[in-house]
């Protein structure tokens, strides 16, 4: 069984400010359509194949440079950085992409974190949360 065989064919809706389409190398930040190069699609496919859990540095060197003999583990953070520059709101302070120190990365979806100009339709009112 191959890494990417989980990757949803659609688009990854990862939260309200990002969807991935990993087949057409696209990331959509807050509307806005952004075009992936080769290696950070597949930095992201090995990513969202294993959403919510930590993919090993070792394992996004493998996945996005199989074909170069001396790849330095550099190639991987220089990359995730600038994926986080593309798909995150805020690259400093990414909700999507997790570094896990000394480990590897992260592909996080938010869904439970609404955009902050919907914030307040998402809030229940108080008669409804308590049933009165």
């Amino acid at each position: 069984k191959r890494l990417g065989d989980k990757v949803p064919r659609q688009s990854l809706v990862l939260g309200a400010d990002l969807t991935l389409d990993l087949h057409r190398r696209e990331a959509t930040v807050r509307g806005q359509t952004v075009q992936l190069t080769p290696t950070e699609s597949r930095l992201l496919y090995a990513l969202a194949a294993n959403l919510g859990q930590t993919v090993t540095t070792e394992t996004l060197l493998a996945r996005g440079w199989a074909e170069t003999e001396d790849a330095d583990p550099s190639y991987v953070w220089v990359t995730m950085r600038r994926l986080r520059q593309k798909v995150e709101v805020d690259p400093n302070r990414p909700v999507h992409l997790q570094t896990v120190r000394g480990v590897g990365y992260r592909l996080v979806a938010s869904l439970d974190q609404p955009a902050p100009d919907r914030a307040a339709d998402q809030t229940p009112s108080p008669e409804v949360a308590t049933g009165g």
